[in-house]
């Protein structure tokens, strides 16, 4: 069950195009809610917490990186479940950045007891940053890939050169006939010791 969410999350991030909202909404309501009454939910945490806690964190993470936008009940659930799976299993390496939307997620609304009175925003403009090699990532979400450019290859590409496959091929026949050489060579000295 653990591959299920782990492969939706590989085409997810990889294809997003591939997967639609309602394929995480199903796992959910397959997996956490146990929407055809199996006792999936309860044999997932009996028997595999530790799978049922990394299919959790999954699908927190598509809800964290804007992927899957569940509605208010849901990702509450989520996480719940999950701090709830975490406590049960204590996962050796946590998702940290889950864990963070996890706690803002289950952490109360602020009660204010009266109303606040308005306060005019100032806006202080920061003087503009250097131009940096790199942009800096967004936090928790996407981060910038940077590294070699798979391009593809045309197919008119050219064939390698003749020479070079011939010189090739006249290289590997002096090998095979320096090595029937020398054993036609051992043959004849056996031959002449054994005479």
């Amino acid at each position: 069950m653990l591959k299920t969410a782990q492969f939706l999350w590989g085409w997810q991030v990889t294809a997003p195009q591939a997967v639609r909202q309602d394929q995480w909404q199903s796992l959910h309501d397959v997996y956490v809610r146990d929407r055809y009454r199996l006792g999936t939910r309860e044999w997932l945490e009996g028997d595999n917490r530790v799978a049922f806690a990394q299919t959790l964190e999954r699908m927190l993470d598509a809800v964290r990186l804007n992927y899957w936008k569940p509605d208010a009940a849901t990702r509450r659930e989520l996480a719940q479940a999950y701090a709830q799976a975490m406590r049960a299993t204590g996962l050796r390496e946590p998702n940290a950045g889950v864990q963070r939307f996890v706690q803002a997620e289950l952490a109360p609304a602020p009660v204010s007891p009266r109303p606040q009175p308005a306060v005019t925003p100032v806006v202080v403009q920061a003087p503009a940053p250097a131009a940096a090699s790199e942009p800096a990532p967004a936090p928790d979400g996407p981060r910038p890939v940077f590294g070699l450019k798979l391009e593809q290859t045309p197919a008119d590409a050219p064939p390698p050169k003749a020479d070079e496959a011939a010189v090739l091929r006249l290289w590997m026949a002096l090998g095979a006939a320096l090595l029937l050489a020398f054993g036609a060579a051992m043959q004849w000295r056996r031959g002449r010791a054994a005479a």
